[in-house]
């Protein structure tokens, strides 16, 4: 199991915290649906962060929200849009 944690270094602004298991469908969630966990939940048969699960995560859930963050704070203290 993976879990990514982060957050600014202000801690004005957390990031949802990812889930990296090796089972697509665990017994423990056998009644749950994952999309109502507090977590964004990826599966991997080895549990492992890949390229892809990270390209993916990178494209699709961090850049548009580091670009709503910046452009929400731009408005109060001149913020530039950098993403490492």
């Amino acid at each position: 199991m993976t879990i990514w944690l982060g957050a600014s270094a202000a801690c004005d602004f957390k990031l949802k915290a990812r889930l990296i298991y090796n089972s697509k469908n665990p017994k423990a969630l056998k009644n749950d649906a994952k999309s109502t966990l507090p977590v964004c939940y990826k599966w991997n048969s080895k549990a492992w962060v890949t390229a892809h699960l990270f390209l993916a995560w990178f494209a699709e859930y961090l850049k548009p929200i580091i670009e709503t963050y910046c452009s929400e704070k731009i408005k109060i203290k001149k913020i530039p849009i950098k993403i490492l």
